[in-house]
Order: structure tokens, then sequence, then C-alpha cells
């Protein structure tokens, strides 16, 4: 049974790597539109890390005109120390036919995390077929 779980693992691995990039390059297609946002504020948030100790992570909110409309957006991507300072200028992307849609130039994508998450799925499936076939 831990044979198979293992094989099942590194495939549903492949599975999530596929779907991070299917979706990024979604977003790559419908965010055309550039923009000069402007950082506004770092919203605070906590969570538990690992060990269930409280950390605090800040979130940058930034705002940016899209055709006529002033539109503020969070940023996806949440740091500590905080990865923006107050009015710092950012270019990004949003998608012209919902602006709250917006990938920022420059950082990491899904796509990335995709290909990572793929080559994992690859080891580990690899690992379990051996281990599935030969019963070690």
């Amino acid at each position: 049974m831990k044979r198979l779980l293992v094989l099942i693992s590194g495939i549903l691995l492949i599975a999530v790597g596929i779907f991070l990039i299917v979706h990024g390059n979604g977003m790559k297609k419908r965010c055309t539109e550039p923009a000069t946002a402007v950082v506004v504020q770092n919203v605070e948030e906590t969570e538990f890390d690992d060990d269930n100790n409280l950390r605090y992570l800040y979130y940058p909110m930034f705002e940016f005109r899209a055709g006529d409309e002033t539109v503020t957006v969070k940023g996806k991507n949440g740091q500590n120390p905080a990865e923006y300072q107050l009015q710092d200028k950012v270019e990004l992307l949003y998608n012209p036919a919902d602006p709250q849609e917006f990938l920022v130039k420059g950082e990491a994508g899904s796509a990335l995390f995709g290909i990572i998450f793929i080559v994992v799925g690859v080891v580990v499936s690899a690992v379990g077929v051996k281990v599935f076939l030969t019963g070690r």
C-alpha cells in the first residue's frame, strides 16, 4: 500500500504542476495592459508557521489607473519584512476586462512553481514505479 501511495503522490504533484502552468499561461494571456502602480499600504496579516509560531506577513496594496478608474489591489505575496515601501512604484500588467486580475512584472509566476512541482513529481513517480515493480 505504501508503494502505491508514493506513485500516487508523484502523479498528484505532476497534476498540480500542470495546473499551475496552465493557470499562469491563462493569466499572461489575459493580463496585457501595462500600468505603473504605487504602493499605498502594506497590510499586516498573521499566520502560524510549521512549528505553530505566529508570524507576520506584509502584503502590498497597489493602486493604479485602469482607463478612467483608480484600482486598488492586494499583492499575492506576503513578506516579512515588507517587500515594498510606501510610495514605491511597481510595473504590472492587468486584465483590461477585470483590473483586479494582475501580474507584477519580474515576479516569479505560477509557471515556475509548476515546473518545480512537475520535476519533483517525476522523481517521486519514478521512485514509486521502481519500488512498486521491484518491491523494494
